[in-house]
């Protein structure tokens, strides 16, 4: 066969399979943007909730409202650091546990949007870490 007799051809070849090599780059974009910003809120919710394992509750869990109020502040605070934004960001924390086993639970969640929108994802997407309080009195 001659070279002249299979130009067509390569541009036929070419035409049928470009849409499919798109679809696989656009996929693989939009995969790779989802998982960093997936890492992006896990990270953030470790560093809050690590942040508040840390702090001193006080005697009879006292200052329990501040631990977690400083665990939602850094979550978003973390976020915001890492170069994400935060509309529509939902940061949660709450003390689960009882004595000696106190531990802080949080949750952020956000809404996600994909860069080209060809492959589906997930709406919202959320975190969840659970630390140990390394403050545990008895009561007295």
């Amino acid at each position: 066969m001659s070279r002249r007799s299979r130009r067509g051809a390569n541009a036929i070849e070419f035409a049928l399979l470009m849409p499919v090599f798109v679809g696989v780059v656009l996929g693989i974009l939009d995969y790779a943007w989802l998982q960093f910003q997936l890492q992006g809120v896990a990270t953030a919710v470790h560093s809050g909730c690590r942040s508040a394992a840390t702090i001193d509750p006080g005697l009879n869990e006292r200052d329990i409202g501040l631990v977690l109020a400083r665990a939602r502040t850094k979550m978003l605070a973390a976020y915001q650091q890492s170069g994400g934004t935060c509309a529509g960001c939902v940061a949660t924390a709450s003390a689960i546990g009882a004595l000696p086993n106190r531990s802080v639970e949080c949750t952020m969640s956000l809404p996600f949007t994909s860069l080209t929108g060809f492959v589906p994802a997930p709406a919202r997407i959320e975190a969840n870490v659970v630390a140990r309080h390394e403050y545990q009195r008895r009561q007295q």
